[in-house]
């Protein structure tokens, strides 16, 4: 696993080791980014929710994000480590916890909002509604924003009046839907 494109292009990250998570493999982050290449990255404010490794935050970071904000329960310290080594301590936030949560504690604290938000949830355990619902409710995402939500093909109903569908692509049993947020909550 490396980091596809930008400054660090080439950096290996490091990935843990047993089934804990399911890192996303490079080839459908490489094709989810070559999706939002027409995305300009500068000022832009990340969130990489179930993170597991950080790829897509240090990825987005790689191409000139501003800021980015990583949330896991289990592997924070593993994140640092690529933080570290890509060299991207400073711009990468990491918060160990539930998504919920922690979201829930940004927006208490006055977090500024997000502009493109990456979801990729253990499949299957019903995480995404909650989350898109305390990012639309609490202001945590900009009117505009952009989302990627990674998730088994046979969930559905990602997209609804808050959050309009742009495009959905399946990678075998994973599938990657494009979502823009319409503001409001």
């Amino acid at each position: 696993m490396r980091i596809i494109g930008g400054s660090r292009r080439g950096h290996r990250l490091f990935t843990p080791r047993g089934l804990t998570t399911r890192p996303t493999q490079d080839r459908v982050r490489e094709s989810i980014f070559n999706v939002l290449s027409s995305h300009g990255w500068d000022g832009t404010r990340v969130l990489d929710a179930f993170a597991g490794t950080g790829a897509y935050a240090l990825e987005a970071l790689s191409r000139g994000a501003e800021s980015a904000v990583a949330i896991d329960l289990r592997t924070t310290a593993l994140i640092r480590r690529n933080a570290e080594h890509c060299r991207f301590t400073a711009e990468l936030q990491v918060i160990p916890g539930k998504a919920t949560a922690v979201l829930e504690r940004l927006a208490a604290e006055g977090a500024p909002p997000f502009t493109c938000i990456f979801l990729d949830p253990p499949y299957r355990q019903n995480l995404v509604r909650p989350v898109l619902q305390i990012l639309a409710e609490r202001g945590l995402a900009v009117p505009g924003a952009l989302l990627v939500v990674e998730h088994a093909g046979e969930e559905t109903g990602i997209a609804d009046d808050t959050y309009r569908l742009i495009k959905e692509k399946n990678y075998g049993d994973t599938t990657v839907s494009y979502l823009e947020f319409q503001g409001g909550g």
